[in-house]
Parts: C-alpha cells; structure tokens; sequence
C-alpha cells in the first residue's frame, strides 16, 4: 500500500507595513537667553522626516532639518515619534523629536580663535492632521524646541572662554504628509 502525503502552504496574511514621509516648513521663535544675546529671535525652519507605523496609531521615523536664524544655523538629526489620538480623517496628534544637531555661526567671527557647536536637540507638541486623498493629508504643527549650543572663543586680551547656551524656542510649522 502505498500512502502519499502532499502538505501545502499558503500565506493568507499579508505582512503591511504603512510608511510615512512628511515635508514641512514654519517659522521659529527663540526666546532670549541670559547671556547669548542675538539681534535676531525669529527664524525659519524645515524638515523632512520618514517613518514607519509601528502600531495602529504610532509612528517612528528617522528626520534631518535646517533651522536658520540670521547669525546661526542648526542641522537638527532626530529621531521622530508620532501618536495619532484617534484615526478620523482629521486626528490630532502628539509629537516627539529627540537628537542632535550641527550647527554655525556668523558671530563668532567676532572673536579670535572661535568655535560654535551644537548639541542635543529636541522638539515636543501637538499637531492637527487632516486628510486631504487617501495618502495625502496637510498638517499644522506647535511645539517647545530646545536647543544646546557650545561656544568656545579667544577674546582680543587672550582669555579663553568655554560657554554653554540653552535655547528655547517655539515652532509653528504647515507640513504636507504621504503615508504609503
């Protein structure tokens, strides 16, 4: 007797994973700092940001961005996470990006032997999304943006000085986000 086994295999769960990329740009202001003084406290921004959804109403996402004051420049480097509250066509959300940023500066050619160097970075606030097409939606965002900077400088007398800077800032930005 002769006994004839046929085992098949078929997927019938496909595995999605929906993709996120948004374009945005807004204006920044920097709250004045006991020490660092600027003429300029209004800046622009934008950045550019693609991520994964990692669970129904959560995405994560790697991000670059240029931040431009008129004597500084920021190139913030971040990770990004997103929570959506709800899934409406128009959903509020909540936001987190934490990282590190370059940066320069004009002002310190003022000084002899200077350097001006960024460091930790990170955004958080509230956004509104409304969808537009089924994968394309616009959104507006508000947030407290914190900022460390390091500048190190040589006066004309030859002292040498090693400062810390926090800036502080608020960014209201109108961004445009494809979800794939």
């Amino acid at each position: 007797m002769l006994l004839n086994i046929s085992i098949y295999a078929q997927d019938d769960i496909s595995y999605h994973i929906k993709k996120c990329a948004t374009l945005e740009g807004g204006l920044i202001l920097r709250f004045p700092d006991g020490g660092y003084n600027n003429s300029s406290y209004t800046g622009a921004s934008f950045q550019y940001c693609y991520g994964l959804k990692v669970a129904e109403r959560v995405g994560i996402g790697l991000g670059a961005g240029f931040h431009y004051f008129e004597k500084e420049s920021f190139v913030p480097l971040h990770v990004n996470m997103l929570y959506f509250l709800n899934g409406n066509k128009k959903c509020s959300f909540v936001f987190f990006e934490g990282g590190y940023s370059l940066a320069w500066s004009d002002k310190v050619q003022e000084y002899l032997d200077s350097e001006f160097s960024g460091g930790l970075s990170f955004n958080l606030g509230v956004g509104k999304k409304i969808c537009l097409l089924e994968q394309f939606s616009v959104f507006l965002k508000a947030g407290y943006h914190y900022q460390n900077i390091r500048l190190q400088y040589e006066n004309v007398s030859g002292q040498s000085f090693d400062r810390k800077f926090h800036f502080h800032m608020f960014v209201l930005t109108l961004g445009l986000m494809l979800e794939q």
